[in-house]
């Protein structure tokens, strides 16, 4: 437990010293995150204000709950959008209309998956891996439905946040502790880049990035690069702060 929340402290500590896109944002639209969580407003309202200084399209402050892309993935022209425990179902519609694109509604039953992002993961416009114990009988049958070649988890890979993954199509980072996951993307053809820090889940990896379009903001690999580059600074200038946490809870 003291690696894990070691591990989260030090994501912490970079997410707040960098402009993190907490939205859905597809081709340079922009639809701002309002968390349940009223601690979190915060968070959401100083990245919808960057994205409106930095030339995206439309930034919109949302009527209804959703928590971002915890939420809402993306595959191919599709948005799977989850519920149950954070997001409102009306932010799905709210969405659709926002950014013009097919939204559709998955319910989350499972409180250890409360965010579709720790229960699915996208690993091309066609191709998804989810744990089946996580959704709702009708949202099950939609999975099967839409997806059926899709890579079906285990919960002792899930447990790690392994579908909390990213995915370029072909390579794939995840959870080091996901072995039976990554062996079945070797299987299809996938290559697994497994990232490990002090033996603490790492599956926190789609946390960590944001959907992005061609249209607006520079998204060119080499404007990505640098602001890579602005988050490992501002992680090495935040260590003595995650120090200071990880030492308060030795002191618990």
């Amino acid at each position: 437990i003291r690696n894990y929340f070691a591990a989260e402290y030090r994501l912490d500590q970079m997410i707040a010293h960098y402009p993190k896109a907490y939205v859905a944002l597809i081709d340079g639209v922009a639809m701002g995150a309002r968390y349940r969580s009223a601690q979190r407003a915060d968070e959401a309202e100083h990245v919808l204000r960057w994205f409106e200084a930095n030339g995206l399209i439309s930034p919109t402050r949302p009527e209804f709950v959703n928590e971002g892309e915890g939420d809402f993935m993306v595959v191919g022209q599709t948005i799977l959008a989850g519920t149950g425990f954070r997001t409102d179902p009306r932010a799905h519609g709210e969405l659709a209309a926002h950014l013009r694109r097919e939204v559709v509604t998955l319910n989350l039953v499972d409180p250890s998956y409360y965010h579709l992002n720790t229960a699915l993961g996208v690993l091309d416009d066609h191709t998804i891996a989810y744990l089946p114990k996580a959704f709702a009988p009708e949202s099950l049958a939609v999975l099967r439905q839409r997806y059926p070649d899709a890579i079906i988890a285990d919960e002792a890979d899930t447990e790690w946040l392994g579908l909390n993954l990213v995915s370029d199509g072909r390579y794939v980072v995840l959870a080091s502790q996901a072995t039976g996951l990554a062996a079945q993307l070797r299987g299809r053809g996938y290559v697994p880049a497994e990232e490990d820090q002090d033996g603490a889940p790492t599956g926190a990896m789609l946390d960590a990035t944001s959907h992005l379009g061609p249209e607006g903001q520079d998204w060119s690999s080499e404007a990505l690069g640098e602001r890579v580059e602005d988050l490992v600074e501002a992680a090495r200038d935040d260590a003595d702060d995650a120090a200071r946490a990880v030492h308060a809870l030795d002191e618990l």
